[in-house]
This record gives structure tokens, C-alpha cells and sequence, in this order.
């Protein structure tokens, strides 16, 4: 199915990743039309009533568990977590998080909490754009997978506060402290996973994730994989079900912590 098969990527951008959701869902449920997608999909649904079909599709396969990290410029006088408090305290404006949809988002809203208010989440469209604020002095921090931050981070213009985790960290990144040990109860974590239509066909779930499964095991996509500081997953689609719903719960409750009506689903 997967080796030596053409595959076409379609970027379906939109209403934090539930228009390429909708998109998937609605396709023939043969298991060719399958959509990539990140910890949106646990996070979006609390967070906007919608009429796309969300729950159209199911998961075949969680391809890898996402590394997320603070980040500031260079120029910043931040270097450990308890800085930003410090920095927070003393302006009288507070900070500004630069911040995209999603995991990152609820991130910059638990900062907010946590330096009791002095902080704003500032939005963009991307990372990229998130991530250039920070750089160009726009934001005082930013929260992204390690994997978007680190050619930056090689070219001297932003340094890794803290992390959510550091296990595939490259050895030059030193040990930097943990964000759920810098904060009480912080929260940042994440996936990607690869889901297709419901109704797909038993015996072709099962052969995608085999296939898939076959290709995460590869050394070549393992290696590729360590060096972006991401952490390849596999096993069976119970398994992304499972940590969408671990997720999904534990997002709901910072949600609540914030004071946002959390949507039905």
C-alpha cells in the first residue's frame, strides 16, 4: 500500500486543524485519503462548537510524541523559568507570549496564570511567524515543539528555557529543566498521528498500520526523527485513542482553570 505508491500531501489549513479534519471525514472511507494531524485534535473541539465532522475520522496510528519548549531571544536576559516571574513583576506592561492554536496556546494561558495576569498571549497565524516575533523582539517568549526551534537555536537567535521533555534532546543542549518541575502542574504535551474515515474497512486500518508501523521502525525515518528531537511512537491505533483521551481530559481541566466555557464535545 505505502511502498513504492505515489502519496500526494494536500494542506488543508484551517479552523485550528478541523477543515482538513472534515476534509478526511468526508472522503471514501477506503483508507486512501488519510489525514496528519497533531494534539489540535484533542484541544480544538473543547475550545469551538463546530459543525465539520470531527468525528468523522479515527486513528490508525500515533506517529510521534511532540517536544515542546520555551523559548526566548538571545538578547533576553532570561535564562531559567524563575526569570520570567522576576521580569514579569518588574513591568509594568507584563509580557507578551507569542502563541499559534492549540497546545502552545493553552501553554502561554497557564503562564498567565501562573505570573497572575501579567502576561499576554499574543496570536498568530503559524509558528514560523510565532517564532520570528521572539526573534525580532516583538514577544518576550514563545512556547513550540523543540523540532521548529532548533535551526534557530543552532544559529545563536534563541535559547531553550525549559522543556517538556528530554529525552531526544541533542547532546548540546545541555540539561534544561523540565517545565512541569519549573511550574507546579504544568502541562505541554502532544502528539501526531495519522487518522482515517470512519467506516474504514477493519482489514485496511489494519494493513495502514502495519505498513506504517514498518516505516517508524525504519533506521533512516528513527534517525530523522531523533535529530528534529522528536520521539516515534507506533503501535496500535488504541494507543493514539488512548492519549488523545488522556489529553483531551487533561486540556479540558486547564481550560476550566482559565474561566472558558468548554464546549460539549
Amino acid at each position: 500500500m505505502i511502498a513504492g505508491a505515489p502519496v500526494v500531501v494536500e494542506n488543508r489549513p484551517g479552523a485550528n486543524t478541523l477543515i482538513g479534519a472534515d476534509f478526511v471525514a468526508r472522503a471514501a472511507a477506503d483508507g486512501r485519503t488519510l489525514l496528519y494531524s497533531t494534539t489540535s485534535m484533542a484541544i480544538a473541539p473543547l475550545l469551538q462548537k463546530t459543525s465539520l465532522s470531527v468525528d468523522g475520522v479515527v486513528p490508525v496510528i500515533q506517529i510521534s510524541a511532540e517536544t515542546y519548549a520555551l523559548a526566548v531571544s538571545t538578547s533576553s536576559t532570561v535564562t531559567i523559568p524563575q526569570d520570567l516571574e522576576r521580569l514579569a513583576a518588574a513591568r509594568r506592561e507584563g509580557l507578551n507570549c507569542s502563541v499559534v492554536p492549540g497546545a502552545p496556546e493553552l501553554a502561554c494561558e497557564q503562564l498567565k496564570i501562573l505570573l497572575k495576569g501579567r502576561s499576554t498571549s499574543v496570536p498568530y497565524a503559524g509558528a514560523a511567524p510565532a517564532v520570528q516575533a521572539v526573534v525580532a523582539g516583538e514577544a518576550d517568549l514563545t512556547f513550540a515543539p523543540v523540532s521548529s526551534l532548533l535551526p534557530l537555536v543552532h544559529a545563536g537567535r534563541l535559547r531553550l528555557v525549559a522543556v517538556s521533555s528530554r529525552d531526544v534532546l541533542p547532546p548540546d543542549m545541555g540539561s534544561l529543566p523540565l517545565l512541569s518541575m519549573a511550574w507546579r502542574g504544568f502541562f505541554l504535551e502532544g502528539f501526531t498521528g495519522i487518522f482515517a474515515p470512519k467506516g474504514t474497512p477493519k482489514e485496511r486500518m489494519e494493513q495502514l498500520n502495519r505498513e506504517l508501523n514498518a516505516v517508524l521502525r525504519a533506521a533512516e525515518v528513527r534517525e530523522s526523527m531523533r535529530i528534529s528531537a522528536q520521539i516515534p511512537v507506533g503501535g496500535g491505533p488504541e494507543h493514539l485513542d488512548s492519549e488523545m483521551r488522556r489529553m483531551h481530559t487533561r486540556y479540558r481541566e486547564i481550560i476550566k482553570l482559565m474561566g472558558v466555557d468548554v464546549t460539549s464535545r
